[in-house]
């Protein structure tokens, strides 16, 4: 990402449920609707330090592991290089894809596992399947990229690029 003369620490959180030794459990505070208010990652930038956190569940899905670090890294290059006064989660999220992570970010939002007798799922990143495979397939023809990225992307994600990239291929004939 081109990232130079930048002192990132890292740091790991858990936003897992904790078990106390009197039974009781702490879990992460819920809004008012009942949602979880947690992250996948976080950037901080102090005076003296800039600090990138990644929440430790993440280590176990090395797609959304990508996708959160590069996004943490967008913000670096965006307002930890002064290219933007205020943080902008969507151009952050675009960011990260004009950088050449737009499978990991577009493959990470959503997912669903087999969770024994039922299926779990969860999101990620800021912006639509839609918007980043729109993005993605831009990017491609911009660029006259020789690769399918199709073939990497999951079925919601490959469906939306191909639709992008064939308008994007008309819209350039007409």
């Amino acid at each position: 990402m081109n990232i130079q003369d930048a002192d990132i620490k890292l740091e790991f959180f858990s936003d897992s449920p904790i078990e106390m030794a009197d039974g009781t459990i702490l879990t992460t505070p819920a809004n008012i609707n009942g949602s979880w208010e947690s992250a996948s990652g976080t950037y901080q930038q102090t005076e003296n330090e800039t600090i990138i956190s990644i929440e430790r569940g993440q280590l176990k899905n090395p797609i959304s592991l990508i996708a959160t670090i590069s996004h943490e890294l967008s913000h670096q290059i965006l307002l930890g290089e002064n290219r933007i006064e205020e943080n902008d989660e969507f151009l952050t999220d675009f960011t990260a894809i004009a950088y050449g992570f737009g499978i990991f970010i577009g493959n990470s939002r959503f997912q669903f596992t087999s969770q024994g007798f039922g299926w779990q799922s969860s999101s990620q990143g800021y912006l639509p399947e839609q918007i980043i495979a729109y993005a993605m397939a831009w990017l491609s023809k911009e660029r006259n990229e020789e690769i399918d990225f199709s073939q990497y992307l999951n079925k919601s994600m490959k469906k939306y690029f191909e639709q992008s990239f064939e308008y994007l291929t008309e819209q350039k004939t007409e």
